[in-house]
């Protein structure tokens, strides 16, 4: 196995700095079409790609709102609120589906209420919309 592990360094070394037509190319996005790289791959390919390595690296500028609002605190602020009310939309009454977690008083001005599963209540998807269109028309 050894030989082959050497085998294919020095293919991978000696191929590097190749030139590939347009045409070429081509076949080898062709021939990958439809494959699956393994999961041991993938972990791979997302340490490589991520932080500095990254295209979409914009020198470490992550918004506090995204890291508050993907933390741990936040999930668990957002199935106490979804669990008080029973999962049910407190304006239409829908019972499940597709709910989502509202602050009653603004994430971004009441800092302190953020966590605070008394400034949530449970709405579907449709008339969490619509308090926020009525509360812009409000203000």
């Amino acid at each position: 196995m050894l030989k082959n592990e050497n085998y294919r360094m020095k293919k991978s070394l000696a191929l590097k700095d190749r030139n590939k037509s347009k045409l070429h190319k081509k076949k080898l996005s062709i021939a990958k079409t439809g494959s699956i790289a393994s999961i041991k791959t993938r972990k791979k390919m997302s340490i490589v790609h991520s932080g500095d390595k990254s295209h979409f690296w914009k020198g470490g500028i992550t918004k506090i709102n995204y890291l508050i609002r993907n933390s741990v605190e936040y999930d668990i602020w957002r199935t106490s609120v979804f669990e008080r009310d029973n999962y049910i939309c407190q304006e239409c009454k829908q019972v499940g589906g597709n709910l989502e977690a509202h602050h009653i008083k603004l994430f971004s001005k009441y800092i302190k209420l953020r966590f605070d599963i008394n400034n949530g209540i449970t709405l579907c998807k449709k008339c969490h919309k619509l308090k926020h269109i009525i509360n812009k028309v409000k203000t």
